[in-house]
């Protein structure tokens, strides 16, 4: 059963995610499309829940992107021309910034960050470094509208560094299903993939509450293109504002795959230690609508010399 109903959060008009009335798909029993329900999954205690609680959830969360993992140099620019680099705070004093002309290349060493540019050069020991601009940043092929923050990976490795971007949760969702969907689904596919991503995002950012990323924008967390232009995504997202998937009070991790064949895998028979969560058991397609060219996964016969 799915019903939508809205929070009261109990904490003034307006509050509650997102900063709005937040909205939430209540999932119940699982079903099978001839209305046969399967039998609930034991009811988790609060420490056991994947998911944070949806009271929990305060404002528009910022997300930690990681765009970049290992890199030894990067190159920056941005349609203003000029990029700020400085210390990792959110308001570092002037003499903890520097202006540079773009492009700007960046590396580092056991000595700190090396900033180069045209005209510009700066060995800068910091612990990580902050890179802002009020245009997107232009990095990889993508743009993108948050913060950048370059993270050495380890003392071991300190040429490597990550590419963090922080972004508000909203602003960073079109990017997820643009590239997610293909550009020609349906509108209410769009607007069921942002719920999903929403949640899932959520679920990852509890997940890695003391790492230096909430998560990754490849296919080990939700493929995320930066700044999207797509309308569909954002209409999408704007028309789905703080909803997000919840059961029992927390939110659900909506993991979510290109094709199931058929029939979706338990959760906690596909990640070893997840627990099992009624919303997150398998259900079948029998019935409906089908059209994947890839549905049919088997049996396969194989020879036990070629595993």
């Amino acid at each position: 059963m799915v019903r939508w109903r809205e929070m009261k959060t109990g904490l003034g008009a307006g509050a509650g995610l997102m900063g709005v009335a937040l909205l939430v798909v209540m999932i119940g029993s699982c079903a099978t499309p001839g209305g046969r329900e399967t039998a609930p999954a034991p009811r988790l205690s609060p420490a056991d829940q994947p998911g944070p609680a949806v009271a929990a959830v305060q404002g528009e969360p910022l997300m930690r992107v990681r765009i970049a993992a290992g890199e030894t140099q990067v190159e920056l620019t941005s349609p203003t021309g000029r990029l700020t680099f400085g210390a990792n705070e959110a308001n570092a004093p002037a003499d903890r910034q520097r202006q540079f002309a773009t492009p700007v290349k960046v590396t580092r060493d056991a000595q700190g960050f090396l900033i180069e540019s045209a005209n510009q050069h700066l060995r800068w020991n910091l612990p990580a470094l902050r890179v802002t601009s009020p245009q997107p940043v232009h990095f990889d092929g993508n743009q993108y509208p948050g913060t950048l923050v370059l993270i050495p990976q380890a003392s071991t490795a300190p040429a490597k560094f990550d590419v963090i971007e922080l972004t508000p949760l909203e602003t960073y969702l079109p990017g997820v299903i643009a590239k997610e969907l293909y550009s020609d689904w349906d509108p209410q596919a769009y607007r069921a993939q942002a719920i999903a991503s929403r949640s899932y995002a959520l679920y990852q950012r509890k997940l890695r509450a003391g790492w230096h990323y909430d998560i990754v924008d490849t296919t080990g967390g939700q493929v995320y293109i930066g700044l999207t232009q797509n309308p569909t995504a954002l209409a999408a997202v704007r028309d789905t504002r703080g909803q997000v998937l919840a059961h029992d009070g927390y939110v659900v991790p909506a993991f979510f795959s290109a094709d199931s064949g058929f029939r979706g895998a338990n959760a906690a028979d596909a990640y070893p230690g997840f627990p099992d969560m009624t919303p997150l058991r398998p259900a079948s397609h029998q019935g409906l609508p089908y059209v994947s060219p890839h549905k049919q996964w088997g049996p396969i016969a194989r020879n036990g010399s070629d595993l």
